[in-house]
């Protein structure tokens, strides 16, 4: 690459690979405008980087798009907090503590719609029930024909399947359905340029094996570039606000699932609010539902001097375990919590999973990584607060 003195570097490495390089191009923006921070899945996701060459030989792997965002200088490093893997821009100074986790929070909400985003879609039956495939707590996206995706599902929806008959019973080829859900940010340019790069890749691959099988590519936003919407509209990509998928209040409630104790004046008021909103659509949404008991349940403990702890994940070799929700009491001893809803109808087979595999599984774990000498304990929560608790509480 050359350029002149008089021109900055930044600025000719810029128009070089909007050029030559689109996937790293995107990359590049991507960073830009969410402060030199983005997650590694994302960046693949992005750049429409291939995951499997068995699916796509002729481009470009994930490895190497990586490798060149380090070669070029774009990016300084690919880091990791918590178990999420991100890359940061070459300028950016190294994150503390307190910068990583309103960051990784984010995150973990926008899972938390996205989950609801996907139940959806099964509920208005434009994907298939409980064949929907979606990013992991860990901020994987999903691996699928190639590519990283949001979410994957597949759909039976009228002139979207391929009817065959095997052993005389008629049977049907379902079509995919690939999402992108942006709920934690704005959608940009690149995030819509990437996700059409993607679908037409997979297009094009079925239309060389002559397949049956068609695509429904989705897009849930939270806000929205008007150039991005735009060409989102063009390609023929089917748009979803937030806003008009769960109401008005639907970024505000975002917000104040991120961090709910910033106003403490108007947190228990706040939160009546949001759940009788919940309630009214018909207790559609168990996860922020959920999602908003575990911080009214928490808020109390806090006020008694407690330490809360979320989205925890802890590795031993190969072993993993994922603690979405930790208190620790003044002996600083980790109790595990889970909330169940006492209008769940499998209340009690849910009660006896969390006992017998999860709690179970924490002690392990935690044993592995802390030693002995602190034996964790655990404590269950419905609507109106503590309902079991580990009889050595």
């Amino acid at each position: 690459m050359y350029y002149l003195q008089h021109h900055n570097i930044s600025d000719a490495l810029q128009t070089a690979l909007q050029k030559q390089r689109k996937g790293l191009h995107r990359i590049f923006q991507s960073l830009v405008h969410n402060k030199g921070r983005i997650l590694t899945s994302e960046a693949i996701k992005i750049s429409a980087a291939v995951t499997n060459r068995n699916f796509f030989p002729a481009n470009e792997p994930k490895e190497k798009v990586l490798d060149n965002l380090l070669q070029l200088g774009i990016i300084k490093d690919i880091s990791n907090y918590n178990e999420i893997s991100y890359i940061i821009a070459k300028m950016q100074n190294i994150s503390s503590e307190a910068e990583l986790y309103p960051w990784y929070r984010r995150h973990m909400v926008n899972r938390l719609f996205a989950l609801e985003a996907a139940t959806w879609l099964e509920r208005c039956n434009i994907t298939a029930w409980n064949q929907t495939h979606i990013f992991d707590s860990e901020q994987n996206r999903v691996d699928f024909n190639g590519h990283l995706w949001d979410a994957v599902g597949f759909t039976y929806l009228y002139g979207f399947y391929e009817s065959y008959y095997e052993n005389e019973e008629k049977k049907k080829t379902p079509s995919f359905v690939f999402m992108e859900m942006l709920f934690h940010r704005q959608t940009y340019l690149e995030d819509v340029e990437g996700f059409v790069a993607r679908i037409e890749m997979q297009s094009a691959r079925m239309k060389n094996y002559k397949t049956g099988t068609r695509i429904i590519p989705i897009l849930f936003y939270r806000t929205i570039e008007r150039e991005a919407f735009e060409i989102a509209k063009e390609k023929g990509i089917l748009l979803y606000s937030m806003r008009d998928w769960i109401g008005e209040f639907s970024v505000e409630l975002f917000e104040y699932l991120v961090n709910p104790y910033y106003m403490d004046n108007d947190f228990s008021k706040k939160l009546e609010t949001y759940l009788k909103s919940l309630q009214l659509l018909g207790g559609q949404y168990y996860n922020i539902y959920r999602e908003l008991f575990i911080i009214k349940h928490s808020k109390a403990y806090l006020e008694r001097g407690w330490n809360i702890r979320r989205h925890i994940h802890y590795r031993v070799g190969e072993d993993k375990f994922y603690a979405d929700w930790l208190m620790f009491d003044h002996a600083d001893t980790p109790v595990l919590c889970t909330f169940i809803s006492k209008f769940l109808p499998k209340k009690e087979k849910e009660m006896l999973s969390f006992l017998e595999n999860t709690f179970s599984k924490y002690q392990s774990i935690y044993s592995d990584v802390k030693g002995d000498f602190i034996k964790p304990k655990w404590m269950i929560f419905d609507e109106d607060g503590l309902y079991l608790q580990s009889p050595n509480s």
